[in-house]
């Protein structure tokens, strides 16, 4: 087992959560392995050493670019991961908005035609 399961493990039902409540056609929710997919981790500067403990990290993306980062911890202060937290932290709400102000144009958008 690795040092930071326990703490996936206490994050995951709240990712879960989130994930349902804020479901959206234009918006994805995913999760990485990251004993699978190091190179994630280097590509998004985010450690995985027992050290900086910043294991689980959440990466918001916007037009394939990531626009949000939140790490366990976040330079050595201990982040905690609520649901009240990340939703504000990650900007899911403005996402959110943002997701159904698109999908509304666009329903104005076929009206026209």
């Amino acid at each position: 087992k690795q040092w930071y399961q326990r703490r996936v493990r206490a994050v995951k039902p709240i990712f879960g959560a989130i994930s349902r409540e804020y479901t959206h056609a234009l918006m994805k929710f995913g999760k990485c392995d990251v004993l699978r997919s190091q190179g994630t981790c280097e590509e998004y500067g985010i450690s995985t050493s027992t050290i900086k403990a910043e294991l689980p990290a959440i990466i918001v993306f916007e037009g394939g670019k990531a626009a949000r980062i939140v790490k366990q911890t976040n330079s050595g202060k201990p982040y905690v991961m609520s649901h009240k937290n990340l939703i504000r932290d990650l900007g899911i709400q403005e996402f959110y908005d943002s997701a159904l102000e698109r999908e509304k144009n666009r329903g104005k958008e076929k009206k026209k035609k």
